[in-house]
């Protein structure tokens, strides 16, 4: 299995400036993982601030010949992969499944197929996902073409793509069915299992096939949901505006991404996320005078920090899950009156899911 490498993300941002509401950027592996934020801050002196059907097997049930997952993504590696789509869904994940009935084809009822979630991954723990019925192939055409992608990707043997040609297309006593399901960001990374089975017009409920287990060109698995790692924010910029010598001045955050002004964190990917943040110090143009304390406060963490060094910010982000981003700075006393201007930079990386599966 692919691991998502640290990703960092740096983004870029002019503090000072005022962003319209809705815009909002990601930090992935397209932001080439630099991405930074300026950050200004302006000294003013005096004054004061604020699963499948049960019973055996039927004996004259619906049998499973092969099947397996559509699209690979990934045809250097065994099995099939499925790409992510970070805040999104992919509607065409297919399992194609070759089934015979020893009473002929009209037999068949119903073909019926359920992913498994990881048994790795708490708290889905090898949960079942729901059951669809799958939909019978009936165009030439079309279950070639079916065929040869499977070959191609190596789902398939050159040995069993001329069995199902032979005995679904030339002498039909097999036939192809397909199920769709949907794959949301929010559905963990790993590796799936597909279940399949069979019902006959007798209520017979047909040997469950798992494509993990069965299918020689699986890899062992029915899938692998690939690892998407992305954070979605909302801000441009970080302006504290004016603040006072030894006073504590606050950017508060909220969870919605509909407003640049109040920092807001969403993992849109597939995976626990880690935060780490780091500030230059605030440097007044053309002197040495500088602003290098600051806070921040994630998910009830407060901690402070002080610039140009990395900090692992609160508890994992997990998928789904948004968040605001409270931060602050502190200006010491004898700081002279003035614009002070720096940056601030993001890095995200995998985190842990935490539980177990036991």
């Amino acid at each position: 299995m692919k691991k998502a490498m640290i990703m960092l993300v740096v983004l870029t941002m002019v503090l000072s400036v005022v962003v319209p509401s809705g815009l909002s950027g990601y930090v992935d592996e397209s932001t080439g993982w630099d991405q930074e934020w300026d950050t200004d801050a302006t000294i003013v002196l005096g004054g004061t601030t604020t699963g499948p059907g049960t019973g055996d097997p039927g004996v004259d049930a619906p049998e499973i010949e092969f099947a397996w997952v559509f699209p690979d993504e990934d045809l250097t590696k065994s099995g099939t992969q499925v790409n992510c789509v970070p805040s999104g869904s992919r509607e065409d994940v297919e399992v194609k499944i070759i089934i015979s009935d020893p009473n002929g084809l009209d037999d068949i009822e119903d073909v019926k197929a359920q992913i498994i979630y990881p048994d790795n991954v708490w708290p889905w723990c090898s949960c079942p996902k729901f059951k669809v019925s799958a939909t019978r192939i009936e165009s030439i055409s079309t279950i070639t073409s079916q065929l040869d992608g499977a070959k191609e990707a190596g789902l398939i043997t050159g040995e069993q793509y001329d069995d199902i040609h032979y005995w679904v297309i030339e002498q039909p006593a097999w036939a192809m069915y397909v199920a769709y399901f949907d794959m949301w960001y929010c559905e963990p990374a790993g590796y799936y299992d597909v279940l399949v089975w069979g019902i006959d017009n007798a209520f017979q409920i047909g040997e469950v096939y798992s494509v993990g287990e069965d299918l020689a060109g699986s890899g062992g698995f029915g899938f692998e949901f690939v690892e998407c790692l992305t954070l979605e924010y909302d801000f441009q910029s970080l302006n504290y505006g004016n603040i006072r010598p030894q006073v504590t001045q606050y950017i508060q955050g909220d969870k919605d991404l509909e407003t640049p002004q109040y920092p807001t964190v969403k993992n849109e990917g597939n995976v626990p996320i880690h935060i780490r943040i780091k500030s230059t110090p605030l440097v007044m143009e053309g002197t040495q005078y500088e602003i290098d304390k600051f806070d921040y406060k994630f998910k009830g963490e407060i901690d402070e920090y002080d610039a140009d060094v990395w900090v692992d910010i609160g508890p994992t982000l997990c998928v789904c899950n948004t968040e605001k981003l409270d931060l602050s700075i502190h200006a010491r006393e004898g700081l002279p009156q003035g614009y002070y201007t720096g940056k601030f930079y993001m890095q995200i990386y995998l985190g842990s899911w935490g539980g177990n599966c036991e």
